[in-house]
């Protein structure tokens, strides 16, 4: 390609502009020198007087700056002397130039010591020139950057540093960490030489000196307070979904511009070419992604941090460690730093790689009651504001999708059990996770934004946005009809369907989905008063609390979801209502109506009620439990506590005294339907019952158990039936009200009697 360009230049019949200023240029020209002519003080001066301007500024109160600071500072203080009487030049900068002279030549030691020499005898004799290579570094030792030589396993199993520092054989592979020789013997003798060294070069001292000039440390905020000229592009990693994700969930580091972000970067090579002998060496780099686009990639501002030898394989997590390590400690600690001289506290953190390396987390005592029943529940993690991670949420339900593309012989098959509930038959050797589990995190994933609906442009809060919002390509070149459909054959990604269960399952799918969406959006509301109250006021909150509070619409937008944080205006929207006259008073009113409840409605968890009785079944030895029973039961407790069905037990006995009733009213049309003899608790729930009992679906739901009854093998009532029924609904009603007057009347009747003259 060089050759090619050489040869016939970078564009066809390009005419040069020689009459306004373009030439021809020779190689020397064109060639990019290592360093720049020092035609004054290649910015020394101008580091110099950032470094007064901060010593002197006024109303100075800062304590001595950080060792590395401080030494590079003494360095300037010992250097401001002139290199003799009758110049302005300083020590410093002469012995700059001259060093540079030295490296573009590739001069000796000897050279330049020699080349000090005939300089030194030409200057006056008060001149401070040094004499030596020796006395020149030792004037710029504060240049240098700290490096360190870690011994390795030969494969890579351990370092030896830490807790293996003094080890000389591997504890794991029992390799030696030096060469060994014959000693005559026939025995083997260790050497002082390691098997295999990895370099490596803190990152934290070279972003540091990035704040040591008032430039660089001033392009060190651009990627908050930098000018877009083209907003509608992306022109930086800032305008990224993953850097807006990562400030949503860390938002309070994200307030400083000056806390850096950096990116590592990685790839073999052979440095001797490709004909040599066959070694590879892996650097790792480490670019603070801070600075503008055009300065953020040049060669000066990308650092090497690792110099891993050999061929990795799948060790790479053993030679990163040293850098690891740095991350941790500047994500959890942070690192004292002087930009400018104005000393301040910074902390390093990679987007989404390390998010969370070294956090603590908490969980809500109702929660973590809780998660003994939920076959689901999983840690998600959403750090606080905090540096040592100690405000910190936990979050309920699986954190993500099972690793894509899962072998077809690898998933579980799955029936549809009930509305809204699956049935495994096999695991398959695969993941263990629940249907629906897996639906509400491709509902998150698959999140449309702003939909036009009915006419109305807002936020996808049904599952019918989803149908309406249109598919794209996707990396395997599938495209469906709309985002509803992407997130049904999805599931299949990670399940297999019974044969014959098709039809149905799409059925039960969108009906889960209805439900999940819903309680995607209510969820949001009640994390992000959750989440504020842990990571922003470090108090602790449970949902059952947050549900009675509210946040300020500058609150709510500082708490994103991962699943909105691409669509800002999305989750713009959804404050707006929520902060609104008329979403407050329903909400309030939808509140009065809970607090008529007499109770929770059930204590199944997010477990089907087939599910439950599985779980009771195996905390109780074995013991069998139809869905009735199950049903009967989840109204009194969790599976795993000391619960029995007892038709005799009165309406006390459940959390919601009306249970009581439905209970008896199923039963009695039960041995209607079926004869005096039967026995609802050894049998499953009949459809034919419930529709009996309860006049048909009222609401589109049956009597009891509305998502564990299947609606395909559930027999239909003619009108004339459902008429019948609900008639006699009402009589019993009827007859219900008219006895509870005549005790009323009664007991009036009585308290007359006992008036006394």
């Amino acid at each position: 390609m060089v050759e090619h360009i050489w040869k016939n230049g970078f564009t066809p019949d390009y005419t040069r502009w020689i009459f306004h200023g373009e030439a021809h240029r020779t190689r020397e020209e064109v060639v990019r020198q290592r360093v720049e002519d020092y035609d004054v003080d290649a910015g020394v001066g101008d580091m110099l007087n950032d470094y007064h301007e901060a010593q002197f500024a006024e109303g100075r109160t800062e304590d001595e700056p950080e060792a590395t600071a401080k030494a590079f500072y003494d360095m300037f203080d010992a250097a401001q002397k002139p290199l003799h009487g009758k110049t302005k030049v300083s020590q410093l900068d002469a012995i700059g130039r001259i060093m540079v002279f030295k490296s573009q030549y590739s001069m000796s030691r000897d050279a330049f010591d020699g080349l000090l020499t005939v300089i030194g005898s030409l200057l006056l004799e008060d001149h401070v020139l040094p004499k030596s290579m020796y006395e020149a570094q030792k004037l710029l030792r504060a240049l240098k950057m700290t490096y360190e030589q870690i011994h390795a396993c030969p494969k890579g199993c351990v370092l030896f540093r830490k807790e293996h520092t003094k080890a000389k054989y591997c504890p794991k592979c029992k390799s030696s960490r030096f060469m060994e020789v014959d000693s005559g013997d026939g025995q083997k003798r260790q050497l002082d030489i390691p098997v295999t060294i990895l370099r490596h070069l803190p990152f934290i001292p070279r972003i540091q000196r990035l704040y040591m000039t008032e430039e660089s440390a001033k392009q060190m905020t651009w990627h908050k307070k930098g000018k877009r000229y083209n907003p509608d592009k992306m022109v930086h990693a800032s305008d990224g979904e993953a850097w807006t994700h990562f400030d949503a969930i860390h938002h309070e580091k994200a307030k400083e511009a000056r806390n850096v972000r950096v990116a590592l970067a990685t790839d073999g090579f052979n440095p001797y070419g490709m004909t040599a002998a066959p070694y590879t060496c892996w650097p790792v780099f480490v670019i603070p992604i801070n600075l503008p686009p055009g300065v953020c990639f040049q060669r000066q501002n990308i650092f090497v941090s690792l110099i891993i030898p050999g061929h990795l394989g799948n060790k790479m997590g053993v030679y990163m460690e040293p850098l690891i390590d740095e991350l941790v400690r500047a994500w959890e600690e942070g690192v004292w730093t002087s930009p400018c001289m104005t000393f301040r506290r910074m902390g390093y953190f990679a987007p989404r790689v390390f998010t969370v390396v070294g956090q603590r987390w908490w969980a809500d005592d109702d929660d973590a009651a809780q998660q003994d029943d939920d076959d689901d529940a999983a840690q998600q993690d959403v750090s606080g504001s905090g540096s040592s991670g100690s405000r910190s949420i936990y979050l309920r339900g699986p954190a993500s999708l099972p690793k894509r593309p899962i072998l077809r012989d690898r998933r579980p098959l799955i029936r549809p059990d009930g509305e809204r509930s699956w049935m495994v038959l096999e695991t398959a050797g695969g993941h263990g996770r629940n249907p629906n589990g897996i639906l509400g995190l491709l509902c998150r994933e698959h999140f449309p934004r702003l939909v036009e609906y009915a006419g109305v442009t807002s936020p996808a809060y049904t599952f019918d946005h989803y149908a309406v919002a249109p598919d794209a390509v996707d990396r395997d070149g599938r495209q469906f009809n709309n985002k509803a459909e992407r997130v049904k054959q999805e599931l299949w990604d990670f399940f297999r369907c019974d044969a014959g269960y098709e039809a149905r399952a799409d059925v039960v799918s969108t009906t889960c989905c209805k439900k999940l969406v819903v309680d995607m959006h209510y969820e949001a509301r009640i994390q992000a008063i959750v989440t504020y109250h842990g990571s922003v006021l470090g108090e602790k909150v449970n949902k059952k609390d947050a549900r009675t509070m509210s946040l300020t619409a500058d609150q709510y937008l500082q708490m994103i979801p991962h699943w909105c944080a691409a669509h800002p205006e999305c989750w713009e929207k959804m404050v707006q209502r929520w902060c609104s006259a008329e979403w407050d008073e329903a909400h309030n009113a939808s509140r009065e109506r809970r607090l008529l409840m007499q109770g929770p409605s059930h204590h199944q968890g997010s477990r089907s009620l087939g599910k439950y009785a599985e779980a009771w079944s195996a905390a109780h030895g074995g013991a069998p439990c139809s869905t009735f029973s199950a049903y009967a039961m989840a109204h009194k407790g969790k599976a795993t506590s000391d619960v029995t069905y007892n038709p005799d037990d009165g309406p006390e006995a459940y959390t919601n005294p009306a249970i009581h009733s439905r209970l008896s009213e199923y039963t009695a049309m039960a041995k209607e339907v079926h004869g005096p003899d039967y026995d609802p608790r050894t049998e499953d729930i009949d459809g034919d019952v419930l529709m009996r009992v309860g006049g048909g679906k009222r609401h589109g739901r049956y009597w009891i158990a509305d998502g564990a009854i299947d609606s395909s093998s559930t027999p239909t009532l003619s009108q004339g039936e459902i008429l019948q029924t609900r008639l006699d609904d009402e009589r019993r009603q009827r007859e219900e009200l008219e006895k509870r007057m005549a005790e009323m009347f009664a007991k009036r009747e009585l308290g007359l009697h006992l008036v006394p003259y």
